[in-house]
């Protein structure tokens, strides 16, 4: 599908009053800064898809006065025509305030604004308008190819799957093939997503047993009262065996993502993702770890009181048993 601009009017949008523009196969719109140049590209975008040239929905159309009022009772109206694939689209969409009068005033009030579309002159309810431009173009599409800026924008993930689409597809095979030495980096099993998935299960298995220890240990310290001293001093040495095998399988899962992070690295360029995450992921095991610590610290304080009092208790008794 081939679409040309032939012409665009525009009347009290932003701060253009009345603007006529006949486009040619070239047309040059130069201007100082502020001089309406964005106003034209924001009016048009506007016409498609509700928006500004910046993909904001939400921005003022309705033009300001001196004194930066808004201008009421004014009809804001901006029409294009098309030329596409040899036939002649005019699309028209107009903005007009709702005004309506509150029982017991006198005065109308501003109820809002009420959008009106034209497809050739005739009259479109909004949803059959939006859907005759998806019709068209897709905004996706229409940025991309309209806004050198578009692109850049985007995650590079989603950068990647437009450069894909644009050439042939290129397998993991073909790319081995022409370089022999990726072959170490072929993965048998399981792809470079797979791994990094399986990854991140783990590690969210681990995290979640890191946060159940800090509940036990406060279970443990609340009944610490009632409980007799050699209980508690079993369940805290059960407590440090379930700390050291939890830094024993977190050891384990870094040295398992450092071998991912280099496969990842040379077929799929993901390390400085993988990195980040395994750096986020540490610093929430670390810090939880330490407060774990400091629990079984104070733990252990209550133990040693609680031991503490015991003996004075029997000091005392045997004192008055003399």
């Amino acid at each position: 599908m081939i679409i040309n601009i032939k012409s665009l009017h525009i009347e009290n949008f932003k701060g253009c009053r009345v603007q006529n523009i006949i486009f040619g196969n070239t047309t040059k719109i130069y201007g100082q800064n502020a001089s309406g140049k964005t106003t034209i590209v924001d009016a048009f975008m506007w016409l498609l898809f509700d928006k500004n040239s910046a993909g904001d929905s939400k921005f003022q159309v309705r033009p300001l006065d001196e004194d930066g009022n808004q201008i009421d009772n004014i009809e804001i109206k901006v029409v294009a025509v098309l030329d596409v694939d040899g036939e002649e689209k005019k699309l028209q969409k107009v903005q007009k305030q709702k005004w309506v009068k509150p029982r017991g005033k006198q005065e109308k009030e501003l109820a809002g604004n009420i959008n009106e579309f034209e497809i050739n002159d005739i009259p479109k309810k909004e949803k059959d308008y939006n859907a005759y431009i998806t019709s068209l173009v897709d905004e996706k599409v229409f940025k991309l190819i309209t806004s050198p800026a578009a692109f850049t924008a985007l995650k590079w993930q989603e950068q990647r799957d437009i450069l894909l689409k644009l050439v042939s597809e290129v397998t993991d095979a073909d790319v081995l093939a022409a370089n022999p030495e990726f072959q170490e980096l072929d993965l048998a099993q399981f792809s470079a997503e797979e791994l990094t998935a399986k990854a991140k299960k783990a590690l969210s298995a681990y995290k979640k047993k890191q946060v159940e220890l800090p509940a036990r240990i406060d279970e443990i310290s609340k009944q610490i009262v009632d409980v007799d001293t050699a209980e508690l001093e079993v369940r805290a040495n059960a407590i440090k065996e379930q700390i050291a095998e939890l830094e024993s399988q977190m050891d384990d899962t870094n040295a398992q993502y450092e071998q991912w992070q280099r496969q990842s690295d040379e077929i799929l360029q993901k390390k400085m993702d993988l990195n980040e995450y395994v750096r986020q992921v540490n610093t929430g095991l670390v810090e939880q770890k330490s407060r774990i610590n400091r629990e079984l610290m104070e733990l252990q304080q209550k133990l040693r009181d609680s031991q503490n009092a015991f003996k004075m208790a029997e000091l005392d008794k045997q004192q008055c048993e003399q």
